[in-house]
């Protein structure tokens, strides 16, 4: 129904951002970076966050996103900036999926459009972060 396709759209695109952050970039990263080198951190926290995601497509580039946004919480000092990344990822990839499978029919590589999606707004938030990172 439209009702439950909304509920879950919701929760991947709000809830499930704000949690996985505040686990990974702010309690396992936090716990991390207090035993080790912050750099180590962001790198477990990451194969941790990949590793929670199963199949080894989602795996690959879990653990990617799990290194941006792990750095995108170092260097901001914020959860916030890590979560509104995680929101447009998880926002950007359906809508893309959507977008190119009314363009391409069946032939589509929805993994291929997730990972593209999540890599150009990965990019993205990195340059922001280097372009408004304090001298």
């Amino acid at each position: 129904s439209v009702t439950s396709s909304y509920l879950a759209l919701i929760g991947v695109a709000i809830l499930v951002p704000i949690m996985e952050e505040i686990v990974f970039r702010g309690v396992v990263l936090s716990t991390l970076s207090k035993a080790t080198s912050v750099e180590l951190a962001i790198i477990l926290q990451g194969i941790i966050f990949g590793l929670m995601h199963g199949d080894i497509i989602w795996i690959c580039y879990a653990v990617f996103m799990g290194l941006i946004l792990g750095y995108i919480r170092v260097c901001t000092g914020s959860l916030k900036a890590a979560i509104v990344m995680h929101m447009a990822y998880n926002i950007a990839s359906p809508i893309a999926s959507i977008i190119m499978y009314s363009f391409m029919g069946t032939s589509t590589n929805p993994e291929l459009i997730i990972l593209l999606t999540g890599t150009f707004l990965m990019i993205s938030g990195l340059i922001t972060i280097y372009k408004y990172q304090p001298e």
